[in-house]
């Protein structure tokens, strides 16, 4: 344990992700504190500069259909770029069904461009993946370990910015639905 916990000496942060507290409490169908997580790139001797969130959409059907969940993608003044389409069940054609495990090797969520930047935003543009691991012990072992696979498929005009926001709702996505284990309870 001799290790100190922390950024490491010597080295400046490239980008920093900030997931604020949020109690994501569901009052009649609304949450009015959704997980959200913050990107901020480091200025020599100024401030953060803000580059945007990634934020969990719970829309007020989700009381009644909670297998069909949307985050969206914002830059610093709070426009949407993206939104992220996680499917589960059979919302969406059971594409995540059992996902990831041996039966269902991906779980897939959707990047569409955000409606009013770009055009339509019926078709996905990108994807996030997790993938299983496959039958190792590390695949066999995956409900009780923290062995999750992630692969960004990054939108084909996304910029420095928009891929690391990205990244941000890539790490708020991991912390929402695969980050809780049966040894993490106590």
């Amino acid at each position: 344990w001799g290790e100190r916990s922390g950024w490491p000496e010597g080295s400046e942060p490239m980008l920093i992700m900030e997931k604020p507290f949020r109690c994501p409490l569901i009052l009649w169908c609304w949450m009015p504190w959704p997980f959200e997580m913050r990107v901020m790139r480091p200025r020599a001797g100024q401030e953060r500069e803000y580059l945007g969130r990634a934020l969990f959409e719970w829309k007020w059907w989700n009381c009644l259909w909670p297998c069909d969940q949307h985050m969206s993608v914002r830059d610093s003044a709070d426009r949407a770029l993206y939104e992220l389409h996680r499917p589960s069940g059979c919302a969406g054609g059971c594409v995540n069904c059992l996902a990831p495990t041996c039966c269902n090797r991906v779980h897939r969520t959707f990047i569409r461009q955000a409606e009013g930047v770009g055009g339509q935003a019926a078709e996905p543009v990108g994807e996030l993946h997790n993938v299983w691991p496959g039958w190792n012990l590390r695949g066999l072992c995956m409900p009780n370990s923290a062995a999750d696979n992630f692969v960004l498929k990054f939108p084909p005009d996304a910029d420095a910015q928009d891929k690391s926001l990205l990244m941000a709702a890539l790490f708020l996505h991991n912390f929402i639905y695969w980050e809780s284990r049966d040894n993490q309870k106590n």
